[in-house]
């Protein structure tokens, strides 16, 4: 798999269990769109790549470059917390407060 931005996205979008048509939703775009970024058919605009790059819980550069900075370890964090069913996160949230 090259790294490419459409490989990026497709990367980023499975780390999060979610279908073309779930990641369309929450950029409000047509699967269309997503399915062409992702087969490197078409580029985002920045202002959506900035949304993208958002909803994905990566870091504008992260989602560009493939390259991760410091900073993308937290967003990662989050990802896999969100990436969990609802049962699933409250049981880390359990045992982060219990670290307290």
């Amino acid at each position: 798999m090259k790294n490419t931005l459409g490989n990026r996205i497709t990367k980023a979008r499975k780390a999060h269990k979610w279908t073309q048509i779930e990641l369309a939703k929450k950029l409000k775009v047509n699967t269309k769109n997503v399915m062409r970024w992702e087969k490197d058919e078409n580029l985002p605009n920045i202002e959506m790549a900035v949304k993208i790059a958002s909803v994905l819980g990566i870091s504008l550069n992260a989602l560009a470059t493939g390259e991760t900075e410091k900073d993308d370890v937290s967003a990662v964090i989050v990802a896999k917390l969100n990436a969990l069913k609802p049962q699933q996160r409250e049981a880390v949230r359990v045992i982060v407060e219990g670290l307290r």
